[in-house]
């Protein structure tokens, strides 16, 4: 009879209890299959492959002195107004297409003839479709394109 005394009948589960634990093991499969998805999107992997070549841009100007080069030649006697002109060829003998050429210009000893971008000297680039025609000296250049 002692024996029967001591021993308790085992509870059942109440409905809060059940609930819970339904709870847990959902959220425990959700997070198992999130976790796979994460893991597989880790462990992927792509293959990329890229072709990487060089190239120069060699700009040479025409030959000192030819009508595809006059900047080395000198201008003197100039009065306020005068007009003088110089051509110059650029050649890109490379194998990439030249972008833009930036063309600047020093004086030595500086003077408004630089600095005063009103009355100073003015400097003015054309180009032309075509070959220019020049005659001269003076040199005059004129564009048939």
């Amino acid at each position: 009879m002692i024996s029967s005394f001591l021993r308790r009948p085992r509870r059942q589960p109440s409905g809060t209890t059940k609930k819970l634990i339904a709870t847990l093991a959902i959220l425990g499969a959700a997070a198992s299959i999130a976790g796979l998805g994460t893991y597989a999107t880790f462990t992927s992997s792509t293959s990329q492959s890229h072709a990487i070549s060089s190239g120069t841009v060699t700009i040479a100007l025409g030959a000192t002195g030819a009508a595809t080069n006059r900047l080395n030649i000198g201008a003197s006697a100039l009065a306020p107004g005068d007009t003088i002109q110089r051509s110059v060829d650029l050649t890109n003998s490379g194998s990439l297409d030249l972008a833009s050429v930036t063309l600047t210009t020093t004086a030595s000893p500086s003077s408004l003839l630089d600095t005063d971008a009103t009355n100073g000297l003015q400097m003015v680039i054309d180009k032309c479709s075509v070959a220019w025609t020049e005659s001269g000296p003076p040199y005059t250049y004129t564009c048939r394109g």
